[in-house]
C-alpha cells in the first residue's frame, strides 16, 4: 500500500509539476507514510489538487486501517 501510494506521489509530482518535498531515494515512500499517519502528524503540505486528493484518500485509508487494527486487537485481547 505504501509503495503504491508512494509511486502515485512520484507520478503526480512529475506530471503536474508539483514541487518535490523529499529528494532522497525513498522520499516518496516517506511522504506516503506521513500521509498515512496524518491523523497523528497532520497533513503534509502539497501543491496541486490531484496530489492533495491522493493524500486525502491515503489519510482516510490510514485512519480506517488504524481503527480496524485497534478494534481487532481489543477484541482478541478481551476474549
Amino acid at each position: 500500500m505504501t509503495a503504491t501510494c508512494g509511486y502515485s506521489h512520484d507520478v503526480s509530482g512529475e506530471r503536474f509539476d508539483a514541487p518535490i518535498t523529499y529528494t532522497r531515494p525513498l522520499g516518496f515512500v516517506i511522504f506516503s507514510i506521513v500521509s498515512f499517519v496524518s491523523i497523528i502528524l497532520g497533513l503534509p503540505e502539497a501543491a496541486g489538487t490531484l496530489l492533495s486528493f491522493v493524500i486525502a484518500i491515503e489519510a482516510f485509508i490510514g485512519g480506517f486501517t488504524i481503527a480496524l487494527f485497534v478494534v481487532t486487537l481489543t477484541r482478541s485481547i478481551s476474549r
